[in-house]
């Protein structure tokens, strides 16, 4: 999926102290005429204890209640009046215990993308050579389609913003992430073989959190414990992918005879 997206080589990522976007095109490539270049191979080089309810900030630029910083501070000050109860001193080693206690609920830590299962596939119950040969042209084309579309690096992005201490680089991952979500959304709506939906969804899965990631990346400037969260996940979730990617061609080898 991408030149940029899905880098030769995971990059550290700056946390020291965007040019706009273009429209990117996320519909369905399936439409698209075969063919059996196969340069996407290119992409498969190393890449390198409270109750919480944690709401979404639907505004990048905008810092409000509902960010993840926002909530942290919240349990934080709120566990800090419980500890000064009727008055009493909050010495350093209590108030450390309680960034730790807030910051090890991984509701704070950890980000996601959503997880699909084999019941959000279209899958082909028959099973003959055919049918996968179409899945492998079909997810090749997908796959160096999406990859030629990427020109910005999210990393790049991430050192730029970080280095200028202001979120205008950021706007750079708006095309990355609507890439992104494009291939999530053709992974989706292709015909997946039966006896490929393991792999598939192990693709999926690690795309959908790439893009979680990425989506996390774009708010660090309004919700910095979120950003981070992201930055911290992505080299991962980068390999995670990665390793998705060789299982299907391993599967493809095996059952036509040769990779993608």
């Amino acid at each position: 999926m991408a030149i940029y997206l899905f880098e030769k080589t995971p990059k550290q990522i700056s946390q020291n102290n965007t040019s706009p976007s273009q429209n990117i095109d996320v519909g369905s490539v399936n439409s698209i005429e075969n063919t059996s270049n196969d340069d996407w191979k290119k992409i498969l080089v190393s890449i390198g204890q409270s109750s919480t309810t944690v709401l979404t900030n639907q505004n990048p630029e905008v810092f409000d209640g509902t960010t993840i910083t926002s909530q942290v501070a919240k349990d934080f000050f709120s566990q800090y009046l419980l500890a000064k109860g009727g008055g009493g001193t909050v010495t350093v080693d209590m108030a450390n215990k309680i960034s730790d206690s807030v910051l090890s609920n991984t509701n704070y830590t950890q980000i996601n993308g959503p997880i699909y299962i084999a019941e959000n596939l279209h899958i082909k119950q028959e099973e003959n050579l055919d049918i996968i040969k179409s899945y492998k042209t079909t997810l090749n084309l997908i796959l160096k389609t999406r990859s030629t579309q990427v020109t910005d690096s999210p990393v790049t992005a991430i050192n730029k913003a970080t280095k200028a201490g202001g979120q205008d680089a950021l706007l750079r991952l708006d095309s990355t992430i609507s890439i992104a979500k494009g291939l999530v959304s053709d992974l989706l709506q292709m015909n997946v073989p039966k006896s490929a939906v393991s792999a598939h969804l192990a693709l999926l899965n690690a795309t959908s959190d790439v893009v979680s990631d990425l989506e996390a990346m774009r708010v660090a400037f309004t919700d910095p414990i979120r950003g981070l969260a992201g930055i911290g996940q992505y080299n991962s979730d980068m390999i995670k992918f990665q390793n998705a990617l060789i299982e299907v061609n391993k599967y493809l080898a095996q059952k036509t005879g040769s990779n993608i």
